[in-house]
């Protein structure tokens, strides 16, 4: 029988938690993009979007989630700047979201992600953006994110071309969608 462990939803502690979360990126983007992407994309992508950043595990707005023995099975963020670009944004965007494969499906990515949005709705965004790998895709819909367009950004210095989905959620109808419904 699998035990439930108690899963702990905090802020990140910076470098401290720098090389856990590469390792979760790392498994996380190793095991589910092959289900997307050929395997010369996926050798040659990992090693480029494994690599945490800096800047954004630092930030206030980026969250871990921990088992009971600090193991970080999920993370991600979310920042006012478009992502590879450092420019200001009008809306909120989600940075690096990933689940480790072995915790998958179990509401923890689906819990991170609602903090997030949670969190940019109550800073005053009215919408939220991602850059969505193709299999996380369904993901993102599942909580009220709509395809833009499919975009194929180029990576590293190789400039690898990698297909990703540009998306969008309307925080306002989450927050809408989000209100426990009247007692009876």
């Amino acid at each position: 029988e699998h035990s439930r462990k108690k899963m702990l939803l905090r802020p990140s502690r910076g470098l401290a938690d720098m090389a856990a979360v590469a390792a979760l990126y790392e498994a996380s983007y190793g095991h589910f993009c092959p289900m997307s992407y050929p395997k010369a994309v996926v050798d040659a992508v990992v090693p480029i979007i494994a690599v945490p950043q800096r800047q954004l595990l630092e930030a206030p707005t980026f969250k871990i989630i921990e088992n009971d023995d600090g193991t970080i099975v999920a993370a991600g963020g979310w920042t006012a700047e478009v992502p590879g670009t450092g420019e200001k944004s009008s809306r909120a965007n989600v940075r690096h979201v990933a689940c480790h494969p072995d915790h998958a499906g179990r509401g923890l990515g689906r819990r991170l992600l609602e903090c997030l949005m949670t969190e940019a709705a109550a800073q005053g965004f009215d919408h939220m953006d991602c850059f969505s790998t193709l299999n996380a895709q369904p993901f993102y819909e599942r909580l009220g994110f709509v395809v833009l367009e499919t975009q194929v950004l180029h990576l590293g210095p190789d400039k690898v071309p990698f297909e990703a989905v540009s998306m969008r959620a309307d925080l306002a109808a989450y927050k809408q969608r989000e209100k426990p419904p009247p007692e009876a």
